[in-house]
């Protein structure tokens, strides 16, 4: 909708607020500044911005780096993720 010229203004300070908590932010913050900033502005002021914020998050900006620093584990686990778990099993086991 922020493409279309169907946006309403949550669709903008929404935008932009997810963008700032995304980029490191804190929620509360954040939230603060899009008060600040974003509410309590003319929306145009900020519709480019949260455009721009929409196409960095889902194509990424230009100067992010493609791809992990760093590979993850190639590793393959030992331990069950539910061996721990207090959490009782999900269905009935078989008696051997």
């Amino acid at each position: 909708r922020l493409h279309n010229r169907s946006w309403r203004i949550k669709d903008i300070s929404e935008t932009i607020r997810l963008g700032l908590v995304g980029g490191g932010l804190e929620p509360t913050k954040a939230l603060t500044l899009i008060r600040r900033y974003v509410t309590d502005r003319p929306p145009l002021e900020n519709l480019t911005l949260s455009q721009a914020v929409l196409s960095a998050g889902l194509v990424g900006a230009p100067e992010e780096k493609v791809g992990e620093q760093e590979a993850a584990s190639q590793k393959k686990s030992i331990v069950s993720p539910m061996e721990n778990s207090d959490l009782p099993p999900s269905t009935e086991t078989e008696l051997q």
